[in-house]
């Protein structure tokens, strides 16, 4: 419903919060305060709004770049 928001937070601190990317059962999602996901760096979480939010059961999937950290 309108105003219901989720929270997913992170394992890790992205080192670039614009290269976050972020997709529901294989459909992106937009950083997007209406109707997407917000990142708090206080909580390092990201938090859904709107049409944004994850069905229940829905798999999310986050990538981010992390620093210090070479693959």
């Amino acid at each position: 419903g309108a105003g219901m928001t989720v929270y997913f937070e992170l394992s890790e601190v992205p080192s670039d919060v614009g290269e976050i990317t972020v997709t529901v059962d294989g459909v992106s999602i937009a950083n997007d305060s209406s109707n997407g996901w917000t990142y708090d760096p206080s909580d390092n979480a990201l938090t859904f709004h709107g049409t944004g939010i994850p069905a229940p059961g829905g798999h999310v999937s986050v990538s981010y770049p992390v620093g210090g950290v070479c693959p």
